[in-house]
C-alpha cells in the first residue's frame, strides 16, 4: 500500500511539475497581429510601435496615390528609411488579392493615381481631383463626379467603368 501511495505521489508531482513548466513556457510566447498592407486602416496603424498618426496617414496616402506591390514599398513612403522598415515590417503582409477591381471596373473610391489614369479622359490633374475630394468625401454615385469639374463628355465615357 505503501508504495502504491509512494508511486502515486511520484506521479502526482511530474504531472504538476510538467504543468508548471509548460505554462511557463506558454506565456513566453508572443504573437504579432499582422496587417495586410492592401487593407489596413488609419486605426490598425497607429496601434503599432514606430508609426504615429503622420506615417500612418503616409501609407494610407501613398497607397492611395501609388499603391504597393509589395512589401518593401513601404520604404518609399516619405519618412520610412530602412531602420523604421526593419522595425515595423514583421506587422505586415501583402495579399494577393487587388481590392480596386471588381468586375474589371474601377472603384473611385480606392484605386491609386495609376489606375485612375487608366480611365478614359482622366489623366493626372484629373485624376489628382479625385484623390483630394475622396479624402474629404467618398464618391456615392457618377453625378459626384461632376463636384470636381469632369464634363459631361467624360462623365458619360466613364459609365459602366467604374463603381464606389
Amino acid at each position: 500500500m505503501k508504495k502504491i501511495i509512494y508511486i502515486s505521489s511520484i506521479i502526482l508531482i511530474f504531472f504538476l511539475l510538467g504543468f508548471i513548466y509548460n505554462s511557463k513556457e506558454n506565456k513566453n510566447i508572443i504573437t504579432v497581429k499582422k496587417y495586410d498592407i492592401l487593407t489596413v486602416t488609419f486605426d490598425e496603424l497607429i496601434t503599432i510601435n514606430g508609426i504615429g498618426k503622420s506615417k500612418a496617414n503616409k501609407i494610407l496616402a501613398y497607397r492611395n496615390d501609388i499603391g504597393f506591390n509589395k512589401k518593401e514599398d513601404l520604404m518609399k513612403v516619405d519618412g520610412i528609411g530602412e531602420k523604421t522598415y526593419k522595425n515595423i515590417e514583421k506587422y505586415f503582409y501583402i495579399s494577393n488579392k487587388k481590392i480596386t477591381l471588381k468586375n474589371n471596373k474601377i472603384n473611385l473610391n480606392i484605386a491609386n493615381k495609376n489606375e485612375l489614369m487608366s480611365l478614359p479622359g482622366i489623366g493626372e490633374k484629373n485624376s489628382d481631383k479625385i484623390i483630394n475630394y475622396r479624402k474629404i468625401k467618398h464618391f456615392d454615385n457618377i453625378d459626384d463626379l461632376k463636384k470636381i469639374g469632369l464634363s459631361k463628355n467624360t462623365i458619360n465615357n466613364l459609365r459602366g467603368l467604374i463603381e464606389f
